[in-house]
């Protein structure tokens, strides 16, 4: 998160404990909540072909960045949904190179 924030100006993050603690709340929402929400929608994410799976993760990222003291995502939502996108990318991108490399 703290280097996401030097390339992206419009993400303030004002320490390392508030990078921590979006990583940590982050985590439980997508192991605990995000399943139930994701079966829920079903019907609707059959009928975008999964892209409303990344309109949930984008609202997630936004709901816990503007609950976490110490983290902005911009001033208006255009610049946060831009910042939410560049995160939930990044963070998919991780996840791809750790399963890659978990696997051998």
């Amino acid at each position: 998160m703290l280097g996401l924030s030097i390339v992206l100006p419009s993400l303030q993050v004002s320490n390392a404990w508030a990078a921590g603690v979006f990583i940590v709340v982050l985590t439980l929402l997508n192991l605990i909540v995000l399943p139930i929400i994701k079966i829920l929608t079903l019907p609707i994410n059959f009928l975008t072909l999964g892209i409303f799976n990344v309109i949930l993760n984008l609202f997630v990222v936004i709901v816990v960045a503007g609950s976490i003291k110490g983290m902005d995502l911009g001033r208006d939502l255009g610049q946060q949904v831009f910042t939410a996108f560049i995160i939930v990318l990044s963070l998919s991108i991780g996840n791809s190179l750790i399963n890659t490399f978990e696997k051998d």
